[in-house]
């Protein structure tokens, strides 16, 4: 969050902004975003999340009825968090219960252009009416973590349970002893992940080290039995010490992903050692080694090297590489090596 939230009679905006150092997850996710809480009425909220510049985002051209009603006593109050990242609840000012919290996803809001994802938390799992979907009872059962597709047409429990498109969005009452509706308006189907409230856990065993996915940030104490936090929107993703990972951008196909270059992430172990293998598939046309001359590798992510000063790549010194300084994490860069021909890299202390 950027400054302190702007107050205006109608409402509230606040400006966001990308963290610095985060690991991007797609090319295209925004650096700045802009927040706007309009108070449509003192039971309506209204909170729209929008790039502050570049072209117009196209909208849903639905029409939302007016609020019948003015805005001068809301029965909500909405509250900002910025640590350690940002988020936002709504809560109902007679009770205090929090209706909507989004500090459940700090570590997974992303906004790009063709991906969105933001999690948040309910007080309750009394769910009812995620349209364009089969509901054989009004009260929705979370248990199984079904994932939902969410539409806005809304319809009877029966079985057969009819389908019936309507514009996308979605439509969302819950009972929480009083009732409330969240409504979910953007320009095309996504999924919806229900799950239960409680928080589950990853066991750590063997005296290899691991390595966050994400971050290069060691996993402490190898050898013993870890409980790590596996919140709701956050995978614990490990790289077991010792191993050599290949990677490739993706495409929406096999044979246009094969023109990407290759990456690989190596997690050296308590030897400063590692080893891996590439299994590639060309997507249908057979491709040998003189063909791999054309694809290149590019990128190397490096996680448990010991500190050093000068690197080189095949005998050259080489200064294209970043170091992460809170967790050791070495990115090299931009190295264009062809992949049918053996290199080397290597780092003097």
């Amino acid at each position: 969050m950027v400054g302190e939230p702007i107050n205006s009679p109608g409402g509230v905006r606040v400006e966001l902004q990308r963290q610095g150092g985060r690991r991007r997850r797609w090319d295209s996710e925004a650096e700045n975003l802009v927040l706007e809480a309009e108070y449509q009425s003192n039971g309506r909220l209204r909170i729209k999340i929008t790039p502050p510049t570049g072209p117009p985002r196209f909208e849903v051209p639905l029409d939302i009825l007016p609020p019948a009603e003015g805005n001068e006593n809301p029965l909500y109050q909405l509250q900002f968090e910025n640590s350690p990242l940002f988020s936002f609840k709504v809560s109902r000012k007679a009770t205090g219960t929090v209706l909507f919290d989004t500090t459940i996803g700090q570590n997974n809001f992303i906004y790009a252009d063709q991906y969105l994802t933001l999690s948040w938390q309910l007080p309750s799992e009394n769910v009812y009416g995620i349209g364009e979907n089969e509901q054989t009872s009004f009260r929705h059962d979370f248990s199984a973590n079904k994932i939902y597709p969410l539409w806005a047409q809304d319809h009877t429990p029966e079985n057969p349970a009819i389908s019936i498109g309507e514009p996308a969005g979605s439509y969302e009452p819950f009972e929480l002893g009083q009732t409330m509706d969240v409504w979910v308006k953007r320009a095309d189907g996504s999924p919806e992940e229900g799950k239960p409230s409680q928080r589950r856990g990853v066991q750590l065993k063997g005296q290899a080290k691991e390595v966050c996915y994400y971050d290069g940030m060691e996993v402490p104490t190898p050898g013993q039995t870890l409980v790590l936090a596996a919140p709701l929107d956050y995978i614990p993703l490990h790289v077991h010490g010792g191993n050599i990972l290949p990677t490739q951008d993706p495409e929406r196909t096999t044979q246009s992903a094969r023109n990407n270059p290759f990456g690989l992430i190596i997690a050296l172990d308590e030897n400063q050692s590692a080893k891996g293998s590439l299994f590639y598939d060309d997507g249908g046309d057979t491709i040998g080694y003189t063909e791999m001359g054309s694809k290149r590798m590019d990128t190397i992510r490096l996680f448990g090297h010991a500190p050093f000063r000068l690197m080189y790549v095949n005998g050259n010194p080489w200064f294209d590489y970043a170091v992460n300084g809170a967790t050791g994490e070495v990115t090299v860069l931009h190295l264009q090596l062809p992949m049918n021909l053996a290199f080397t890299v290597r780092c003097e202390p």
